[in-house]
């Protein structure tokens, strides 16, 4: 029998996997809350006191790190392309 613990850590997983696929989507809360199968607001909770900072920033962040990975290392795309492809809007 697996615990509620134990479902909403799978849950909270099975969240960061599809943001860290889906970087260059919009990432709402509503979606992401679909994705978990939870309210957006029990969701939010969940999620911020699993991962320790906000939705909000932990997507930010995802986005930061996919960007500055391709800076690093394939300096020969431009600035911009990278930008877009990591979520980041003009």
């Amino acid at each position: 029998m697996v615990s509620n613990t134990e479902q909403n850590q799978d849950s909270i997983s099975l969240v960061c996997d599809f943001i860290g696929h889906n970087l260059d989507q919009e990432l709402s809360l509503e979606s992401l809350s679909e994705v978990a199968g939870f309210s957006k607001y029990h969701f939010h909770r969940l999620f911020q006191a699993r991962m320790g900072l906000s939705l909000y920033d932990f997507v930010q962040l995802s986005r930061l790190k996919r960007a500055s990975y391709k800076l690093a290392f394939h300096p020969q795309d431009r600035i911009i392309d990278i930008a877009l492809e990591a979520g980041f809007e003009r």
